[in-house]
């Protein structure tokens, strides 16, 4: 073997080996993120349910805004469970919409 093809083939071990390396304290970091904002999501999908039971009992928007508020949401945290909440709304509406298309077809 030629020392070109030596390097070019420690090149290309080294090569992938950093790639696996790279991927594996990536992915761990990843995870080690998405762990720490499991809590976070979950607090946030609960409060997304109770700011859609609020408003199905007729809160208003300042209502809305005043709870989350007071369970220390800042503007931004506000600004995505409304998000959410509109999101998940429209989305039931839509179901609920096609049901009853799938309804009046029938009848």
């Amino acid at each position: 073997q030629t020392l070109k093809g030596l390097t070019r083939k420690y090149a290309e071990g080294g090569e992938i080996e950093a790639m696996l390396s790279g991927m594996d304290s990536g992915e761990e970091e990843a995870m080690g993120e998405l762990e720490q904002m499991a809590p976070e999501m979950e607090m946030i999908d609960q409060l997304v349910m109770m700011v859609a039971q609020m408003i199905q009992q007729g809160a208003g928007e300042e209502e809305v805004i005043g709870f989350l508020r007071e369970q220390g949401l800042d503007d931004e945290d506000i600004g995505t469970v409304l998000q959410l909440v509109t999101e998940m709304s429209e989305t039931e509406e839509m179901a609920e919409d096609q049901i009853g298309n799938e309804l009046a077809q029938l009848g």
